[in-house]
């Protein structure tokens, strides 16, 4: 959370040092499920050391009404996602020990591989229920250009939301090893995930992709998710079983994947479906699509 403080004024904008005792105080503004202190104690026209919590990333501002006055917005506010940085060990990314804040990274959180990352490049993420974070942002891990950050997970899966996969400043490569489960949109996520794929970096996803059991029927319009930047995105999913064991997803009416930039090879058909092969869509908007040489229409 982070603090308010509110000022009463008058019309010529000095306080308004009458205005006092509790008040309960309504706010507009962000988006998204913020959390407000309603009840005010206001000393000579201020309040001070009102809480408030943000949960939408974007740039915002709060206007306060107490329900007969209502103030001027506040100065814009730019809401970010928590960093959780990798540490320079092999420990199980489940762990806290594996991240340098001591925190596993959550729905908020965006993981972090960087340069504090020197001698390990394969690890190992096998949790349930499924781990949701926002996303994943690969930087400079490793000492040579080209590094490869590897993450084997388990039979979960793993979901990332609205933060997508950052490689758009990476000198490392990325594998996801998803184990026939990478989820989009989990619950809690509406928007588009990006794929943000500098030039001459690969991400490589062996599972399926899918909407999750966590917003079968429920998806947003918007793209699930959209390829972003010069690089590659390579999608292979061998024969790992069934891809959603709850349904078919609804990938939404706008479609699934959409390519703005960039590449993205398709090596197998059911790396874009579910069980039932229903609705998918591509476009292709300024990328390009190709079919890997292991990859047959039947």
């Amino acid at each position: 959370p982070f603090y308010l403080t509110l000022t009463a004024v008058d019309a010529y904008t000095n306080i308004a040092t009458s205005y006092s005792g509790i008040k309960t105080i309504g706010y507009s503004g962000p988006s998204g499920s913020p959390i407000y202190t309603t009840s005010v104690t206001f000393s000579v026209g201020q309040a001070t050391v009102v809480s408030t919590m943000l949960n939408t990333v974007e740039t915002t501002a709060i206007t306060a009404t107490d329900g007969s006055l209502t103030g001027i917005a506040s100065s814009p506010l730019t809401v970010v996602l928590n960093q959780r940085v990798k540490a320079n060990n092999i420990t199980a990314l489940q762990t806290g020990s594996s991240w340098v804040e001591g925190t596993v990274p959550g729905s908020g959180d965006i993981a972090v591989f960087n340069n504090v990352l020197q001698d390990y490049n394969t690890f190992t993420w096998s949790v349930t229920p499924t781990p949701v974070m926002a996303g994943i942002k690969i930087l400079d891990p490793g000492f040579y250009d080209g590094f490869v950050v590897t993450i084997n997970v388990g039979s979960s899966g793993i979901a990332f939301g609205t933060g997508g996969i950052d490689m758009s400043s990476a000198i490392a490569d990325l594998t996801l090893n998803a184990n026939n489960n990478f989820p989009i949109s989990p619950t809690g996520f509406t928007t588009a995930m990006p794929w943000n794929i500098a030039s001459g970096r690969t991400l490589t996803i062996y599972g399926r992709l899918y909407a999750g059991s966590h917003s079968i029927g429920s998806l947003p319009s918007a793209l699930q998710v959209t390829k972003l930047g010069g690089g590659t995105a390579i999608l292979d999913a061998p024969s790992l079983g069934t891809a959603d064991p709850s349904g078919n997803p609804d990938w939404g009416t706008n479609g699934f994947l959409q390519i703005k930039q960039g590449t993205v090879q398709i090596n197998d058909g059911d790396a874009l479906s579910d069980v039932a092969n229903t609705k998918f869509v591509l476009i292709l908007d300024g990328g390009t699509f190709r079919f890997g040489t292991s990859f047959a229409i039947t």
